[in-house]
């Protein structure tokens, strides 16, 4: 709780607010989950029961496969809805620290040193937001889905759960295989959006000099900003692909 109460004081009134969304989002999402799991039981439990009504199982296949592709779509979204307010957090925190760095002047920079300050600046706030904030609604979202996922299984026979986690694995495989690729692509992207960006910091902050004779700072921050936003897609492209 002492965590909660550190990082509650740390967001803005407005993010705050926004941070209450998406906790609704994660809710949606772990119900969702369980829809798609739910969803596959009538046809397992009409297989098991050795119906003969062929036209009733494509019935109950083609209403399966509908309300999962229908929850894909919407899980899709909330994630990206959840990833960008993390995302702008770690870019609100990371230029708020960049600049309050820059402007306490020459003497700071040095007595702290520009490769210190730009580790803070570009990974101590992404991993606020990708390290902490992002495992923490995970955890919400994973422990809801438990307890569904628990309920139900009060429900349905346990064999038959069994039988739907077992027809899960090879569907898990070719998800492996398939994405395996654009998550190595959309990775690289992201380790060279924050090689570019820290090496902004640690420049600007080595030049501090120059940029104050030539009032070149606002240029430097356009940069930064420019940078974020390119960690900031890359980031959620790969999370996008981990959670199709």
């Amino acid at each position: 709780m002492n965590i909660l109460r550190r990082i509650y004081r740390l967001l803005l009134p407005e993010e705050r607010k926004k941070g209450m969304r998406v906790s609704g989002a994660v809710f949606l999402t772990a119900l969702l989950d369980f829809v798609g799991l739910a969803a596959l039981l009538p046809v397992l439990y009409y297989l098991l029961e050795g119906g003969e009504n062929q036209q009733a199982a494509l019935w109950f296949s083609l209403l399966a496969v509908g309300l999962i592709l229908f929850k894909s779509v919407l899980v899709v979204g909330f994630t990206r809805y959840q990833n960008r307010y993390l995302l702008s957090l770690y870019k609100r925190l990371s230029f708020s620290l960049f600049s309050s760095y820059y402007q306490r002047g020459l003497l700071f920079i040095r007595e702290q040193g520009s490769n210190r300050l730009g580790y803070e600046v570009n990974y101590l706030c992404f991993a606020f937001s990708q390290n902490m904030l992002a495992p923490l609604l995970r955890m919400a979202g994973d422990g809801l889905l438990i307890i569904l996922v628990s309920i139900a299984l009060l429900v349905y026979n346990w064999a038959t759960v069994l039988l739907l986690y077992v027809s899960f694995l090879p569907i898990m495989g070719l998800y492996v295989w398939g994405v395996r690729k654009q998550v190595k692509k959309y990775g690289e992207q992201e380790l060279q959006a924050k090689q570019e960006q820290a090496k902004v910091v640690a420049d600007t902050f080595r030049g501090y000099t120059e940029l104050e004779v030539n009032g070149a700072f606002p240029t430097r921050q356009a940069s930064f900003l420019e940078g974020m936003d390119k960690v900031m897609q890359s980031r959620v492209k790969l999370d996008t692909i981990l959670r199709i």
